[in-house]
C-alpha cells in the first residue's frame, strides 16, 4: 500500500547521539525565544523531535496550546542544522492555515539572537515565507481536476512539514503519498513527512479522517509522535 511504502522508504541513518547534541544546540545554544525566555520543550516533545529525524513519517498530534508548532519548529531547525532540509516545504490544507504556520515559524525564528550570524536559519526564514496549500504543492489544475504530480511527475523536496493534518481528506492523502514516493532513477522520495494536528478537531473537507485513523491509540495529551 501507499502507506507501507511511505514507512518503508530507506533514509539516511545519523547516530542518536548527533541527533541529541543538535537538539541540545537548537533549544540551549541559540533557542528561540519565547516572551523573553528559550522555549522549552517537555520530554515528549523532544522525543518527537528526536523520532523525525529516524522516521519517513511522523505525526504530531495534540490539543491547542500543546506546543505542536514549537516541536515543528525545533524539527525544522534539527534537519536544517543536519543537512537533511536542503529543499523543505512547509504546508497546510487552507491559504489561512499555510499563512499561520508560516507566521509562527517566522516569529520563532526572528526572535532569536544573532540570527543574523546563522546561516541555518536565515535560509529557514527565506523558506517560511514561502508556505503553501497542498493543492498548490501537489500542482492542482481546478478546471481538470487533476494534480501534477505524482510517483512519475514527484515532488522535488527532501522535508514536508504540514500543518493542520486532521483537514486532510483521504483522496488528498493518496496524493501525497504518491508525489511523494519518486519511481525516478535519479530522484529521491521526498526523506521525510511531519505531518502536524488535532485529530479531534477540525475534520477533514472530503471522504475519510486521516488523521483520526493514523494515530488511534496515540496519546492526545502532548505533542507526541
Amino acid at each position: 500500500s501507499l502507506l507501507s511504502n511511505r514507512l518503508n522508504i530507506k533514509i539516511k541513518i545519523i547516530e542518536r547521539s548527533v541527533i541529541e547534541n543538535v537538539l541540545k544546540s537548537v533549544l540551549e545554544v541559540n533557542p528561540v525565544l519565547f516572551k523573553g525566555k528559550p522555549m522549552v520543550l517537555a520530554d515528549e516533545q523532544k522525543e518527537a523531535a528526536l523520532q523525525a529525524i529516524t522516521s519517513p513519517l511522523s505525526i504530531v498530534t495534540g490539543g491547542p496550546g500543546t506546543g505542536k508548532t514549537s516541536v515543528a519548529l525545533t524539527i525544522l531547525r534539527m534537519h536544517k542544522m543536519l543537512g537533511l532540509a536542503e529543499r523543505p516545504a512547509l504546508v497546510a490544507p487552507t491559504g489561512r492555515a499555510a499563512n499561520r504556520i508560516s507566521e509562527s515559524v517566522i516569529n520563532g525564528l526572528i526572535s532569536i539572537k544573532d540570527i543574523n550570524n546563522l546561516k541555518h536559519d536565515m535560509e529557514l526564514l527565506k523558506f517560511a515565507a514561502d508556505a503553501k496549500t497542498l493543492h498548490r504543492l501537489l500542482g492542482y489544475n481546478p478546471d481538470r481536476h487533476s494534480f501534477k504530480h505524482h510517483e512519475y511527475d514527484p515532488l522535488e523536496h527532501d522535508l514536508l512539514i504540514i500543518d493542520e493534518g486532521s483537514m486532510i481528506d483521504q483522496e488528498l492523502m493518496v496524493r501525497l503519498l504518491r508525489a511523494s514516493n519518486s519511481k525516478l532513477p535519479y530522484l529521491l522520495p521526498v526523506q521525510r513527512i511531519v505531518i502536524l494536528g488535532d485529530s479531534q478537531q477540525l475534520p477533514s473537507v472530503g471522504n475519510g479522517a486521516v488523521l483520526m485513523e493514523l494515530t488511534e491509540g496515540t496519546d492526545q495529551k502532548g505533542a507526541d509522535s
